[in-house]
């Protein structure tokens, strides 16, 4: 029964849709590899700041303390990445 298992993941992984699917996925990862690379946009971290500071409300008001705490930490993050 494990056998059977077996052969059928070699075949999916085998197969020239799952070699399609596999070979999609690698470029975008490169090219974020690239971009990871660049320097920060301002504005984006701008904005980011801003969409943040209305969340880590709506998540104080909610009493999702931890939510608002993290949301307050990416606000931060992204309000010195926006300086750079």
């Amino acid at each position: 029964m494990q056998s059977s298992a077996r052969r059928k993941v070699a075949t999916r992984t085998a197969s020239p849709v799952r070699e399609a699917e596999t070979i999609a996925y690698v470029q975008p990862e490169r090219e974020h590899r690239a971009q990871a690379k660049a320097e920060p946009d301002p504005e984006t971290a701008a904005y980011i700041a801003q969409i943040t500071a209305e969340l880590t409300a709506m998540a104080a008001k909610a009493n999702l303390e931890t939510l608002a705490y993290l949301l307050a930490m990416a606000r931060v993050e992204a309000e010195l990445m926006s300086r750079e």
